[in-house]
């Protein structure tokens, strides 16, 4: 099989470019062919891609994407050229052009959109005006002709639910799973503490994410 993701594969995205990793490497270990799509911007950072896989980097058009998020030529011409060759389509988050550009070609490959938290009110809160323009033109009418809308919890299948109005029925959860062998050998109990110097008793906090005030770790 041959998938292709399409999200702004960079460090600066933050969980959707580890997501798209992890999934990257589990299919490849499975045999399947992974290409990456990624919009960039000069000075982005390409996330590292897994051994096997290939990133295709699109210039964002500059202007154009200052208005609607990562608007890219390059980005469409590719897909022109090119999205008939894949088996599957998996779009990373919504309300950017990645998200609208395999629907503008016409093909007849499967597509599933992950939301990855861009439903939950703060978030639509963000750039509001935007956001209603593009629900009124379009957003509903994309994911719910998707072949597959893919939440990983409860919460996000709860937005997705207030924002269609109803619960669809191309929607499923599927958590995050986790590589377990990476913590078949866990360092010493006590080791972060000595390496910083912190006493026993004094409490520590763990923090797991990027900093963005919508994580509420004010």
């Amino acid at each position: 099989m041959r998938i292709l993701h399409i999200c702004a594969y960079t460090w600066e995205i933050g969980g959707p470019a580890r997501t798209i990793y992890d999934h990257t490497a589990e299919a490849i270990r499975a045999g399947h062919d992974v290409d990456i799509l990624s919009p960039v911007s000069p000075g982005d950072k390409l996330y590292p891609a897994p051994a096997g896989a290939r990133v295709f980097a699109c210039r964002r058009t500059p202007l154009v994407s200052r208005i609607y998020r990562e608007f890219s030529w390059e980005l469409l011409r590719f897909l022109r050229r090119h999205i008939r060759e894949y088996h599957v389509v998996h779009i990373h988050g919504i309300w950017h052009f990645g998200s609208l550009a395999p629907f503008l070609v016409r093909n007849s490959v499967p597509k599933v959109i992950t939301i990855h938290g861009l439903l939950d009110r703060w978030a639509l809160l963000q750039g509001k005006w935007k956001k209603r323009l593009v629900t009124a033109l379009f957003q509903k009418r994309l994911l719910l002709s998707a072949d597959l809308i893919h939440v990983l919890n409860k919460s996000e299948e709860e937005d997705v639910a207030r924002y269609l109005g109803r619960r669809p029925e191309n929607l499923v959860r599927i958590p995050n799973g986790i590589d377990v062998s990476e913590y078949a050998q866990l360092p010493p109990k006590g080791r972060f503490r000595a390496a910083f110097d912190l006493p026993e008793d004094k409490k520590i906090l763990l923090f797991m994410s990027r900093l963005n005030k919508n994580k509420g770790l004010d």
